[in-house]
């Protein structure tokens, strides 16, 4: 397969002191016993050139996305693993992460934690449905507690109990 590109060459004009843009046809592609074509303009080391230009942009730019998702243990705990028992009060299945609010009450208090379930992808993944779980359930969830001691949990397993 063969293709005709044409790119933009930039190139010094000394008579006239200013810049000049040419288009110059590229001739990309194999002949066919399989050897690369050279094109006006260096052929397959102009393909590769620009692979590599791509390739370091490319790895230059992950380090920031995954920075973008925050790593788990930066906010919870995971050596640790906590039980809460309650009713559930709310799920909220907004990206990026499905959020189940459930009502838990001691002897003293009643306080409400917020349980971050993951993506709602992954929570689909498991089998969830919407109304897996709606309010008034009682649920049994294992989770890993917030690094600053807030209600605030990543939640492991999330089990009904019938009551």
């Amino acid at each position: 397969m063969l293709a005709v590109v044409f790119l933009p060459v930039i190139s010094r004009d000394d008579r006239r002191g200013f810049d000049i843009v040419e288009l110059v046809g590229y001739i990309a592609g194999q002949d066919g016993e399989g050897v690369p074509k050279r094109g006006l303009t260096g052929g397959f080391a102009m393909r590769s050139k620009r692979a590599l230009l791509i390739a370091g942009v490319t790895l230059l730019l992950m380090p920031t996305a995954a920075l973008a998702h925050h790593a788990l243990e930066a906010q919870f705990d995971t050596k640790e693993t906590i039980v809460l028992t309650g009713v559930v009060k709310n799920i909220d299945w907004s990206n990026p992460h499905v959020r189940l609010y459930v009502e838990v009450r001691n002897e003293s208090n009643t306080v409400i934690w917020e349980v971050d379930m993951g993506s709602p992808n992954q929570q689909f993944m498991a089998g969830w449905k919407i109304d897996t779980y709606r309010r008034g359930d009682l649920v049994r969830v294992e989770a890993f507690p917030a690094r600053n001691g807030s209600n605030v949990a990543y939640g492991k397993k999330v089990t009904h109990l019938r009551g």
